[in-house]
């Protein structure tokens, strides 16, 4: 894991534009969540996480959401053994889109 390149922002952001990475409603609360791929997880913190993902976007602001999103993963990283393999699989999604 050490040799792997840390998730930044700019690769949200690349990810949003090719729409591998998206704000979205939880299904099971509908809190705001990030999408990679096809597992989403919490990204932001419990304040105005219920005004739903457009306007929690729009008041935020892209590139913000971009940086938490980057870090709320790269923050799994070494965790636990399941957590390096969630980590893992956000960062192959990524760089999927990258070599497309």
């Amino acid at each position: 894991m050490k040799n792997q390149k840390l998730i930044n922002k700019e690769d949200v952001l690349q990810g949003f534009k090719n729409g591998v990475v998206h704000i979205i409603n939880n299904p099971n609360d509908g809190e705001v969540a990030a999408q990679i791929g096809e597992h989403w997880f919490y990204f932001a913190g419990s304040e105005d996480v219920e005004l739903g993902a457009d306007v929690y976007v729009s008041q935020v602001g892209l590139d913000n959401v971009a940086e938490m999103v980057a870090n709320a993963v790269n923050g799994l990283m070494g965790d636990t053994t399941d957590n390096s393999t969630e980590w893992l699989y956000y960062r192959a999604v990524l760089n999927e889109m990258q070599n497309k």
